[in-house]
């Protein structure tokens, strides 16, 4: 695998982590993806796409994302869970 292509392949599965961070954090809320979806602006599909790792959310979504699950950006994208990391 050449090194672009594995900083690609890298890229996906972080895209796919943070997808994955997001549905779970939603789903232990009881939240859905239309209430997720009406909370943060964003469309549906755009949420369902983000949550199996398909795309890529832009900063500017993981921050609407975010602040509708009431946690910081950095919670979203980092695999330890911080207390500090969660609003109040």
């Amino acid at each position: 695998m050449t090194n672009g292509r594995r900083d690609e392949w890298e890229l996906t599965k972080f895209h796919g982590r943070i997808g994955e961070r997001i549905k779970n954090i939603r789903q232990s809320r009881l939240c859905s993806q239309k209430q997720l979806s009406q909370r943060s602006g964003l469309s549906q599909s755009q949420l369902s796409r983000i949550e199996a790792g398909e795309r890529a959310a832009s900063l500017y979504s993981l921050s609407k994302i975010a602040s509708a699950l009431r946690v910081t950006p950095g919670y979203l994208m980092n695999s330890i869970h911080s207390k500090q990391s969660i609003l109040r």
